[in-house]
Order: structure tokens, then C-alpha cells, then sequence
């Protein structure tokens, strides 16, 4: 599926924007969030803090749902993302890597990131809950 990315340094008035503009332009797009830093980032509270705005993934993915447009994320984070699978719809999908099979190389190689069994938790939550894998 095409989709278009959330740009980095977006503020949530902005992102409101630009889904107005899709909206009027029925353009029903995926966007994805985010493919170059983590919405949930892992060595902080799940907040995003650009141009002085601090604000959590949940406000994003809400104004989403409130039109109705799909999203993709992208994350590290695993279980952390659970608490959010509520605003997922249909043509919404969640992702996220595992390149370790171990936590002794996952600390080395990606010290912020959740643990692989984390990773593998939020996997099984996510196909319980009947969502889409990205």
C-alpha cells in the first residue's frame, strides 16, 4: 500500500492540517509514523517534543481516527504501543523491527529500544486483537 510520511519536525497543528488537505482531497493515503524515529521513543515518557510542543502519540493517532484517515507505525517500543491498539482501524497497521534474539546483543546494538520478548509480546497482543501487521 502507498503511503506518505509524517514528517519529522511536524507539530500536532500542522499534522491537523495536513489532514484536513487530505481529507478535501479524498485522498485516503497511509501515512506512516514514523519511519525514521520512534513515536514511542523507549528512554523517555511516549511523548514527541518538537518546536517547544510536547505531546504523546495517543493525541496524534486520535486526530487519525477523527478523520478517518489510516496510519502506519513503525516502533521499537513493543508492549508499550498496546495501550493505543484501541484507535486502530481496518486499514491501519502497526510494525516494528527485531534484530536481535537476545538481550544481551539487543542492549548493545539498540540500547533504548524494548527488549526482543517485549517486541514478541506486543506481536501476540497485536494478533489477538485482530489488527493489522505492517
Amino acid at each position: 500500500m502507498p503511503y506518505q510520511e509524517l514528517a519529522k519536525g511536524a507539530s500536532l497543528k500542522t499534522i491537523k492540517n495536513e489532514l484536513e488537505v487530505l481529507q478535501r482531497n479524498n485522498d485516503k493515503t497511509s501515512v506512516l509514523i514514523s519511519d525514521f524515529g520512534d513515536p514511542y521513543d523507549c528512554e523517555r515518557k511516549p511523548a514527541i517534543t518538537l518546536f517547544g510542543e510536547y505531546w504523546h502519540i495517543r493525541s496524534v493517532l486520535e486526530e487519525f481516527k477523527r478523520f478517518d484517515h489510516p496510519f502506519r507505525i513503525l516502533t521499537k517500543c513493543g508492549t508499550r504501543a498496546i495501550k493505543d491498539f484501541d484507535l486502530y482501524g481496518p486499514n491501519d497497521e502497526f510494525g516494528w523491527t527485531l534484530t536481535c534474539d537476545n538481550n544481551t546483543d539487543s542492549k548493545r546494538n539498540e540500547p533504548n529500544a524494548a527488549l526482543p520478548e517485549d517486541r514478541i509480546n506486543a506481536l501476540k497482543e497485536l494478533t489477538k486483537a485482530r489488527l493489522k501487521l505492517g
